[in-house]
């Protein structure tokens, strides 16, 4: 924890900026969102020094994940990618996420010399 003038912010730090993408990083994908609720402003801090708020980061993390945008198929009709609501969209795009940065132990087998 640390206090900057009068606000008191936490700061979490990740070794895992140094490879240049911290939605890698299992604190921005499982600890962050619980703390939004709380209603902080999150930063991530990027390898260059600039920060980024955490909605910035969310926004990216739909963007990857196939949530953002609208197809337009003609000059009147557009559609969302998909039907879901926006929070479920965030919702499963952090779920993606976690499912991709999860560890899995592999099991190797090994021959068995008699």
């Amino acid at each position: 924890m640390a206090e900057r003038g009068s606000a008191i912010f936490w700061v979490l730090n990740c070794p895992i900026y140094l490879l240049r993408c911290y939605m890698t990083c299992h604190r921005a994908i499982l600890v962050c969102p619980q703390l939004k609720e709380y209603d902080l402003d999150i930063q991530h801090i990027q390898s260059d020094g600039n920060l980024e708020s955490h909605g910035e980061l969310e926004d990216r993390l739909l963007t990857k994940h196939g949530f953002k945008g609208v197809i337009q198929t003609s000059l009147f009709d557009m559609s969302f990618l998909n039907d879901l609501a926006p929070e479920d969209q965030l919702v499963e795009a952090y779920r993606k996420q976690g499912e991709e940065i999860a560890y899995v132990e592999t099991k190797v087998e090994r021959e068995v010399y008699a």
